[in-house]
Parts: structure tokens; sequence; C-alpha cells
């Protein structure tokens, strides 16, 4: 219910940074697997050798499709080809699979920061996922 949900009563700030570490280390592997960061994120020995593995079968299998993306394929093929398009549409084969509670947080906001701000979105870290705002209080 914890990894999946996030739910946690009771639980101290030391053990919530430590979640959070052992967290960021979990995504930093799923992007090592998925070949989306460097080999040398600091993985090392049995680490390397399951991702060398896991990066092989990913290459074997990456003209393979679920049969969701192969609908949206086919999908967007006969809706292209009645709109004048040419040549076949794919969606990106390489992914990252948001399976744990936390990861899309993670991601979007810096690994040694609390706030990330663009012309487009502003993202930050809060306390168990509130933001104090004052002007509720009254």
């Amino acid at each position: 219910m914890k990894r999946a949900l996030g739910f946690a009563p009771g639980i101290s700030d030391e053990d919530r940074a430590e979640e959070r570490d052992e967290l960021r280390r979990y995504v930093k592997l799923r992007m090592a697997a998925g070949g989306l960061i460097s080999d040398d994120a600091g993985f090392a020995g049995a680490t390397a050798s399951l991702l060398a593995i896991y990066r092989e079968q990913a290459r074997l299998l990456s003209d393979h499709r679920c049969g969701a993306d192969r609908r949206i394929e086919d999908f967007l093929a006969a809706h292209l080809a009645k709109a004048g398009g040419s040549g076949r549409h794919w969606l990106p084969g390489r992914t990252l699979v948001l399976d744990r509670h936390g990861m899309a947080r993670e991601l979007s906001i810096p690994e040694h920061g609390d706030a990330f701000h663009s012309a487009y979105v502003s993202s930050y870290r809060v306390r168990n996922g509130v933001l104090h705002n004052p002007r509720h209080d009254r």
C-alpha cells in the first residue's frame, strides 16, 4: 500500500529521508536500465551485469509492441493516411514506466533541490505532500 499509493502515516523525518534516497536510487537504476542515463551512474558489480542483460533483452524486443501501442500506431497510420501523410509513425520505443509512488515527483524536481521553475511550470517539494498556505488558516 505504501509503495503503490504513498500512505505511510506516522513516518519520521529520518525514515522519510531514507525512503527518498532509496527511491532516488531506484529511479536511477530504472533510467540506467532503459539506457536513459549513462552506465557510470554508480552501479557496479552484479548490478552492472544485470543492467547489461536487461538492456540486451530490451534491444532484442525493441520492435515488439504491446497490443495497446500497436492499436494506437495503426490508428495513427490510418488517420494520417487519410490526411495525405506518408510513412509510418511510431510511438517512442524507449520509455520509463513509473511503477512506484513518488517517481514522477522525483523526476520533476532537481535531485539536490526542492524547486524547479521554467517559463511554463513551477514544481515544489513540500513536506507530507501539503503546501502550507497561510491564507487558508483564517
